[in-house]
């Protein structure tokens, strides 16, 4: 039983909250998240003690599994080889450092919570990206698909909504977790849109990293502030852009912010 399994290994296994560990211990929920593989390469992140590494294997060509943690790494590789489990790979390392491959591939992660957004970031540039099923806190999860003026709504919302389709999934309580996180994990899936090169992206992230600290000043007092401009060239890149200048940085669009930006660029302001 994989709960009973992962709780065994906890008693050797000391977890790191620095590291944002939550380890799965609820196999309906490990099997749920697997059922979404078929056959596919998978890049998994934050692979833990194997809560998903097991059931992912029997789902797909190949696991290739990014640990952090040097010591779950070597657990989880020497439980593999005990079930002779082949297609399996770990790597110790920092997943936002590592180059995905271009080939088609999944990305599948109970993802550690102090990396949750830099990860959804990281896949916008992923050349080989099928799907992403990603474990998020909850509220992270809620800022992906936020709409404009509402509460969850920021920079996060911006970029996720404009490099993916995103589709909430199921919702996980605490207790399917040790130790137990403070709040509830939702399970999203992140489908490719394919309509921002790297480059486009970059500018996205620049762009809404200088005006979005001014979420609440209206669009033109928060591009003088955030690119260091005069109110003339402010209003003619709103006029330009088709954006209404005298709305929040919160109330304009994923659409808007990038038209904006692009603006932006072609004045040479980024």
């Amino acid at each position: 039983m994989l709960s009973a399994y992962v709780r065994e290994a906890l008693r050797s296994i000391r977890y790191k909250r620095r590291l944002g560990q939550h380890f799965l211990v609820d196999d309906t929920v490990a099997s749920r998240i697997a059922s979404f593989v078929n056959g596919e390469d998978v890049y998994e992140v934050g692979c833990g003690l194997g809560s998903l590494t097991l059931p992912l294997s029997e789902r797909s060509a190949y696991v290739f599994c990014c640990e952090k943690d040097e010591a779950l790494a070597l657990f989880l590789s020497r439980e593999l080889y005990r079930r002779g489990i082949g297609n399996v790979d770990i790597m110790v390392g920092d997943a936002l450092r590592i180059d995905l491959s271009r080939s088609s591939h999944l990305v599948v992660s109970n993802t550690p919570f102090n990396i949750s957004s830099q990860l959804v970031v990281k896949l916008c540039y992923d050349e080989g990206l099928l799907k992403a099923y990603l474990g998020l806190q909850r509220e992270v999860a809620e800022r992906l698909y936020a709409k404009p003026g509402t509460r969850e709504y920021g920079r996060l919302s911006v970029i996720s909504q404009l490099c993916f389709s995103i589709e909430r999934l199921f919702d996980v309580p605490p207790n399917a977790f040790l130790p137990p996180p403070k709040v509830f994990t939702s399970f999203v899936r992140l489908v490719p849109l394919r309509r921002l090169g790297a480059e486009d992206v970059r500018l996205v992230e620049e762009f809404s990293r200088r005006i979005f600290p001014y979420i609440n000043r209206v669009v033109t007092t928060a591009l003088r502030i955030g690119l260091g401009v005069n109110r003339e060239v402010a209003e003619d890149l709103v006029r330009e852009s088709n954006v209404l200048g005298s709305r929040r940085v919160r109330e304009i669009n994923p659409e808007e912010v990038l038209a904006l930006a692009r603006q932006a660029r072609a004045k040479g302001l980024l």
